[in-house]
This record gives structure tokens, sequence and C-alpha cells, in this order.
């Protein structure tokens, strides 16, 4: 398994399995690691760990160009679900994304 797909001094761009493995993604009660974003359980649940353990665990699944990919932080544009991981992301000003 190739855990990094890409580098540079501002961003890393990860497999799904290496993304997975450091991160390690929380299931909903759906047992799924997306969260719906029209789900008002769902959406509370990420609220609520949010505030509880901080925004850098906060992560967003996104589709653009027949592509899906993970993004570091929450986003609007290309939204489809947010996801939230045990492991926080580095903060460090390294953009961070996943293959889906």
């Amino acid at each position: 398994m190739k855990e990094i797909l890409e580098q540079s001094d501002n961003h890393i761009f990860y497999s799904y399995d290496g993304w997975e493995e450091k991160y390690k993604p929380i299931e909903n009660a759906d047992g799924d690691i997306l969260f719906q974003p029209n789900k008002t359980e769902d959406m509370k649940y990420v609220k609520e760990y949010i505030q509880k353990h901080g925004p850098s665990h906060l992560w967003t699944l996104c589709h653009e160009d027949d592509e899906f990919y993970i993004d570091a932080g929450k986003r609007f544009s290309n939204m489809l679900h947010y996801i939230i991981t045990e492991v926080p992301r580095e903060d460090d000003g390294v953009l961070i994304q996943a293959k889906y």
C-alpha cells in the first residue's frame, strides 16, 4: 500500500487506505463514515464532536470533474458529506487531501 500519492511543501495527497490508517474515520449510527449534511442526527453528532475535540477532526467528501476526494476541513464547494476522525490533522499550513 502506498500511503502518500503526491507531496509538496504545502500539499499532501494520500491514498484512501493511507488516509484511513492515519486519521481513523469514525462511523455514524448507521455504521458509515459519511455524515449526511441533510440528516439532523448526523449533523448534531458532528457539531458536538467538533465542539469537544476541535475542527482539525473535520473533513469533507467532495466531488469535482468525475473525481471523489476527501478534503481537510469544512468545505461548501463540491461538498457531498462530512467525515470526522479520531486523529486530528496537523495544523501546519499544509493542505491534506485523499483520493476516495
